[in-house]
C-alpha cells in the first residue's frame, strides 16, 4: 500500500554491503534487487543502483522496500557497458555475487537459494563477497 508521501505502508530496509571489489579494475558496482520473474537479468531489477568503484567495499541502503521475497545480484561493471561480460564458455569475466553468497555451477544460482524475506520494519543486512 502506497501512502500519500510515496512511502509503502508495509515496508522494510535492505542494506547491501559488497566486498572484494577490485579497485584497480575500476568501473561501477551494479546492485539490483529482483523478484522471481526478473532474476538475475540486468535491466529487470525492481530496485537498483550503480556505485562508482573507489574502495574495496561499498554499502548501500535501499529504503521502503515493500514486504515480500527478493534476491540481490551484484557485479562489478569494469568497462561501464551495463552488462556482465562473459567469456566464450559463458563464464563471467567480471566479478559478481548474490544475496546469500551462493553461486551456481553452470549459471546463476536458483532464485530460491539466494532469496530472502523483507518484513515490515525489520532491517535486512546482506554481505555479498564478489568472486
Amino acid at each position: 500500500m502506497l501512502l500519500a508521501s510515496g512511502v509503502c505502508a508495509q515496508a522494510g530496509t535492505v542494506t547491501v554491503q559488497v566486498t572484494h571489489i577490485d579497485v584497480m579494475k575500476g568501473g561501477k558496482v551494479k546492485i539490483g534487487i529482483y523478484d522471481a520473474h526478473g532474476f538475475p537479468i540486468v535491466g529487470k531489477e525492481i530496485y537498483g543502483i550503480d556505485l562508482e568503484v573507489k574502495e574495496l567495499s561499498v554499502t548501500h541502503v535501499f529504503k521502503s522496500i515493500p514486504v515480500g521475497r527478493y534476491a540481490v545480484a551484484v557485479f562489478q561493471d569494469e568497462n561501464n557497458d551495463g552488462i556482465l561480460n562473459k567469456n566464450l564458455f559463458g563464464f563471467p569475466k567480471e566479478l559478481y555475487g548474490f544475496s546469500t553468497n551462493k553461486y551456481g555451477m553452470f549459471g546463476p544460482p536458483d532464485y530460491l537459494d539466494v532469496s530472502f524475506e523483507v518484513k515490515e520494519n525489520t532491517p535486512v543486512l546482506l554481505m555479498i563477497n564478489l568472486k
